[in-house]
């Protein structure tokens, strides 16, 4: 193999860690807002409630919830710290997992799981 090929290869390695950390950069970024504002919202909690005019839920406690584990469980079980898959509506954001299929000088491919 030429020294080329190598050098390209390290070079693919070390651009797919860097992406990979910065999408987990990301992730990391989103996770910290979401609990400000979890908090913001636990210190307001009922805080003008008597003016509201709309419900203030939107799912039923028997919601089935799927965990970070594969496993389910209904939202009115779900408890601080429980860890959820979701998808950001707005955003499309969700986690996911890659592995890499091929790789060559030119081209490299990644699947999902």
């Amino acid at each position: 193999m030429s020294e080329a090929v190598k050098v390209w290869r390290a070079l693919d390695r070390a651009y797919t860690a860097v992406k990979d950390a910065e999408e987990a950069a990301k992730v990391a970024e989103d996770a910290v807002k979401a609990e400000h504002m979890v908090v913001e919202a636990e210190k307001t909690e009922g805080a003008g409630a008597e003016t509201a005019s709309c419900a203030t839920h939107s799912l039923v406690p028997s919601t089935e919830v799927r965990l970070a584990d594969g496993s389910s469980k209904p939202i009115s079980k779900v408890k601080a710290g429980d860890t959820v898959l979701a998808t950001d509506p707005q955003t499309g954001v969700r986690p996911r997992s890659r592995s890499r299929t091929s790789s060559s000088p030119r081209r490299t491919r990644t699947s999902p799981p």
